[in-house]
């Protein structure tokens, strides 16, 4: 005889608004699309990395993908040091 031991959890899901540039939009959608994920999943799963702990990961995966893909930010200029809080 099997006897199965099943659990039933809830997932309380909450919809936010996000403002966000055409052309980022576009990118982003794009980028999901080549992951095969959809843009929630993306947004969702970058917020998750970014707010655990020893998970920076993502951040090196962004800065590859913004080298490759992104052009001049209107003449600013910055180095990748620059954006690591220390």
């Amino acid at each position: 005889m099997t006897i199965y031991n099943a659990h039933t959890y809830h997932v309380f899901i909450k919809n936010i608004t996000l403002s966000i540039e055409d052309d980022v939009l576009k990118m982003g959608r794009e980028y999901a699309r080549a992951q095969n994920v959809s843009f929630n999943v993306l947004v969702r799963k970058l917020i998750e990395q970014t707010v655990k702990k020893n998970s920076n990961s993502w951040l090196d995966d962004t800065f590859e993908y913004s080298d490759k893909n992104l052009s001049s930010a209107s003449g600013i200029t910055w180095q990748r040091e620059d954006l690591y809080r220390g």
